[in-house]
């Protein structure tokens, strides 16, 4: 590991200022994927900004027509959080299912909306990789049959590999919204417009703006979900990232649909919204049948190649599992 300057920040324009004086700095809070980077040679960061000891950013809230997740708020705090689990029960099932409870206890909400690809180009350095160095070709695009996790939407000549987050899968269900700080303004991002699918050209997976830090995450109440679920399958039970996960976010009021949040992880460059699909639920009865065509709907835009091709009917099927079994769990049914 390289040498490198660490600077504890006070308060959040401390924190951004020491950022941006010098160059290859990095924001670092629980550091569950920083410095596995790190360590394997992928990130070199001259300085290290400690963002722990800024006050009021651990702070999970519901302000009635919100509800607030501070950026150091750990994953195992949001996830046991009442208020949580009372009016967003999608991002506490997606956290719970997201890691094991040691990263839990170390991972933050802002930590894990920017985490880095799991794929294994990128974390070898010796192999060409479009995320890691811009330019460059992920591997994955000559190879005529891809690889079995490849992603099925957003993929491009520089990176093909999907976004590890389960969280953001969750949470982009949800609607929810990025609250970003600069030194002088606050701006607030929707989170599907806050990840930036990576290209040749800019292989960020974010609009972050230099600058700038996430400071929480806003989850509207206005959609009135009142059913949820979220389903990943792996490979393994347990220590295993997802092969496909589903969530589902759904207003069911006397068996009609009116409103409906459908989201997939590992299925994408950046994480991925079905908003065709939501728009075909919208005013239908919550019937298998119209889960089915949703589902279809949602499948339809899929770029396989022939070594992940099974990754759509499995898609599908993940789907529709998902939204049946939103509808048959209710807010304030335990999962």
């Amino acid at each position: 590991m390289n040498f490198f300057q660490y600077t504890e920040a006070k308060t959040t324009r401390d924190a951004i200022k020491a950022k941006q004086e010098k160059e290859a700095s990095y924001f670092i809070a629980g550091g569950s994927n920083l410095v596995d980077m790190m360590k394997e040679g992928i990130q070199h960061p001259q300085q290290l900004v400690d963002i722990n000891t800024i006050s009021g950013l651990r702070e999970i809230k519901n302000t009635g027509d919100t509800v607030y997740l501070g950026t150091l708020a750990s994953n195992t705090a949001a996830a046991e959080s009442e208020k949580i689990i009372n009016f967003a029960p999608l991002v506490s099932q997606s956290i719970v299912k997201g890691a094991t409870q040691q990263i839990r206890n170390m991972a933050t909400i802002g930590g894990n909306l920017m985490q880095e690809s799991r794929c294994p180009f990128f974390y070898d350095v010796s192999a060409s990789c479009g995320r890691r160095t811009v330019g460059d070709v992920c591997p994955t695009v000559t190879a005529k049959d891809g690889i079995r996790t490849n992603a099925l939407f957003g993929l491009n000549e520089s990176c093909n590999t999907p976004h590890p987050s389960d969280m953001a899968v969750g949470m982009l269900a949800l609607r929810s919204k990025v609250v970003l700080q600069s030194k002088n303004d606050t701006r607030k991002l929707a989170l599907d417009k806050f990840y930036h699918i990576p290209v040749k050209e800019n292989t960020k997976i974010t609009h972050l703006q230099d600058g700038e830090m996430i400071v929480g995450v806003e989850i509207p109440l206005e959609h009135g979900f009142n059913h949820s679920a979220y389903l990943k399958v792996r490979d393994r039970k347990s220590y295993a990232f997802a092969l496909i996960s589903g969530a589902a976010a759904l207003n069911i009021q006397t068996g009609t649909i009116l409103n409906a949040g459908l989201a997939s992880g590992w299925v994408g460059t950046i994480p991925w919204r079905f908003e065709e699909a939501e728009n075909y639920l919208q005013g239908k009865s919550a019937t298998e049948t119209n889960f089915r065509q949703a589902a279809k709907i949602a499948v339809s835009g899929a770029q396989p190649k022939k070594n992940n091709a099974f990754k759509v009917k499995l898609l599908e099927k993940i789907l529709i599992r998902t939204l049946l079994m939103a509808k048959n769990t209710p807010y304030g049914t335990n999962n």
